[in-house]
Parts: structure tokens; C-alpha cells; sequence
């Protein structure tokens, strides 16, 4: 995967079974942090596939699985020798062996392969704490999953053939200031995310795609996640940021309409406060990504 030579090359005496990349990557020693970047970035690409690589099975679904990316990986390895992940032809051969894209007949993917490595460039250099760590994950999980998977297949049309340094920077703001959870208090929102190709949608239940924020929600004492959602209620909407792409409402029966404004596209986001049945609040976020409905 390129740690032996060239720009993601590491100390060769680095024990991955046990370096915590993460914890190091602050760490005095120059050597140690580049080392600690490269490695975090490597692991964090490999769940950003996994999560292209993951069909949700339910409404309420955040698996993750990477165990099939691993064997790719391996396979490609095995097949060309290597599997840089600042090089779009690895990212073509994984999309290439992904179930998700079996039907697809340009098995290139220059689009969505481009996307992928443009992501990688873009986040590499960045990754120097827990913060931009956090951030670089969910600029990719509320953004680049949807758009890369959108130019992947061929089903959409026309599709996002690549993001700009611009957007990128954009969106990547848009990931900053996430509401923090009140964890000491034994009950959490959770963030959300989904795709938005028509112009409004009403978020109502938990049975149906996209799901009503609260669905997630988690009361940590009973570990109970979305299960009491009929006893959880949204008190409040807000659209800090992204105002100019999207208009949330929320309505006197609890659901919420998001309309989105004329030939909007990108990543968008809402706030919103949820209370228990226990009169507990937590704060979280909906992202939403737009895609091209003309």
C-alpha cells in the first residue's frame, strides 16, 4: 500500500499490530506524527470504502462492513503487486470487485475513482488531531460515499463527475461546530444523513428511508437506540449554515419537511433538539446530500 517507498512511506521498524496511529499523531517527534498521519489516513480510507461497499438493510442501518474491503484489497494486491491509495487505478480495481457496481459495464469508474483520490489528497495533510480527524470522516460518510457511489453508477445520469478544491473546502467547513452530546447525561442524538434528489420530503417515521431524525437517538442507561423513538420528541430545527440550499420546518405532529431551494446541490444540514421521555435534551445534525433532480 505504498508504506515502503515514495510520499507514504514509514519507519520500517513500526509494529502496526500495535502502533495507536491516532494517539500518536500529536506526537513531539516529526517522524513519529508523519508515520501516525499516514496510518490513520490509510485506516480511515479503508472504512470510507467499507461504507461504499455496505448496502443498509433497514431504514435505521449504520453498519459498517470492511471485512469484504480487506479481501479486495488483498486481491488487488495480489493481482498488480499494490494498492496505493493516492493512485486512482486502485480505486478503480476496488470499485471493479465491489457487489454494489456488478452491473456496471465501464468497470473504469474514472469518475468515481477520481472523486475517491481527490478526497484522499485533499484530507491527507489535514489529518493532525482527533478534531480533523473526526471532520475528514464525516466530510466522507454525509458526502463523498453518496457522490462517489452516484458517479460509480450508471443508473444516475447525469452524474457528478468530480468536486473542486472549492467544494471540498466548503463542505469540509460544514463538518465543523457538530453539536456535542451530552453524554454525562445518559441520553445522546446521534448525527443522520441521507440523499435528496427530489425538490421537498417529509421525515415522519422510522420505518421508512430516510428516517425521522430522532430514530437513532440513544438512551445510553437502558441501551435502547431508536427502540423508545415514540417516547422521543424533536423540539426544534435550525439551519445554521447552509440556509441557501435547504428550509427545514417542523410540524405540530413532529414531522419535518425539508424543501430544498431552486438548483441547489451539495451538502446541506440541519440542527436539531430532541427530549426524552425523561425531559432529558440532546442537540445533533441531518445531513443531506443534494443531488441533480433536471
Amino acid at each position: 500500500m505504498g508504506l515502503n517507498d515514495g510520499s507514504l512511506a514509514i519507519d520500517p521498524n513500526v509494529n502496526l499490530l500495535t502502533f495507536d496511529a491516532p494517539r500518536e499523531l500529536q506526537n513531539a517527534t516529526t517522524s513519529v506524527a508523519h508515520d501516525a498521519r499516514i496510518v490513520t489516513a490509510l485506516n480511515l480510507m479503508i472504512l470510507n470504502l467499507g461504507i461504499i461497499g455496505t448496502y443498509p438493510a433497514t431504514a435505521i442501518d449504520n453498519r459498517v462492513e470492511v471485512d469484504d474491503i480487506v479481501s479486495v484489497l488483498a486481491s488487488v494486491i495480489k493481482k498488480s503487486g499494490s494498492a496505493r491509495l493516492d493512485q486512482e487505478t486502485t480505486y478503480a480495481a476496488i470499485l471493479a470487485q465491489l457487489e454494489r457496481f456488478a452491473f456496471i459495464q465501464d468497470r473504469s469508474f474514472p469518475a468515481a475513482s477520481g472523486i475517491l483520490r481527490d478526497y484522499w489528497n485533499f484530507v491527507m495533510p489535514q489529518i493532525a488531531d482527533e478534531t480533523s480527524l473526526y471532520r475528514s470522516a464525516s466530510l466522507f460518510r454525509y458526502y463523498l460515499a453518496s457522490v462517489a457511489i452516484h458517479a460509480a453508477d450508471e443508473f444516475y445520469s447525469p452524474v457528478k463527475q468530480s468536486v473542486s478544491l472549492a467544494e471540498l473546502q466548503t463542505m469540509m467547513a460544514y463538518t465543523a461546530e457538530v453539536p456535542q452530546p451530552n453524554v454525562a447525561s445518559g441520553f445522546y442524538a446521534l448525527p443522520d444523513y441521507m440523499d435528496l434528489s427530489f425538490n421537498s420530503l417529509l421525515l415522519k417515521d422510522c420505518t421508512t428511508r430516510p428516517a425521522h431524525p430522532k430514530c437513532n437517538d440513544y438512551n445510553q442507561l437502558d441501551g435502547s437506540q431508536g427502540a423508545g423513538a415514540d417516547t422521543l420528541t424533536v423540539t426544534d430545527v435550525s439551519v445554521p449554515q447552509s440556509g441557501n440550499l435547504i428550509s427545514v420546518q417542523l410540524n405540530v405532529d413532529g414531522s419535518i419537511l425539508i424543501e430544498r431551494k431552486p438548483m441547489a446541490l451539495g451538502l446541506a444540514y440541519f440542527n436539531y433538539v430532541v427530549k426524552n421521555a425523561e425531559g432529558k435534551t440532546s442537540t445533533s445534525r441531518y445531513y443531506i446530500t443534494l443531488h441533480r433532480n433536471w
